[in-house]
């Protein structure tokens, strides 16, 4: 999905929302020694909204770039 059209789904998706709370545990993350600026990061995400709440678990890839961390995937693991 392009950047734009992401943030503009997500705006859209939290106006109705009160408030929202996160949690993240079990959280690892693995270097990838071929790769030394990437980075794979396992975690379980708790969500909570005023009419949402769930619980799965989750999988990023981040990738350093100019010597800052980017997320270039997010999804479920």
């Amino acid at each position: 999905m392009v950047y734009s059209a992401w943030v503009k789904q997500k705006q859209q998706a939290n106006s109705a929302k009160s408030w929202i709370k996160i949690n993240l545990s079990n959280v690892s993350m693995f270097t990838y020694p071929e790769q030394p600026g990437m980075v794979a990061v396992d975690f379980e995400q708790d969500y909570s909204s005023n009419n949402l709440s769930n619980r799965m678990k989750k999988r990023q890839y981040w990738i350093k770039q100019d010597n800052h961390w980017k997320i270039i995937y997010e999804g479920a693991a």
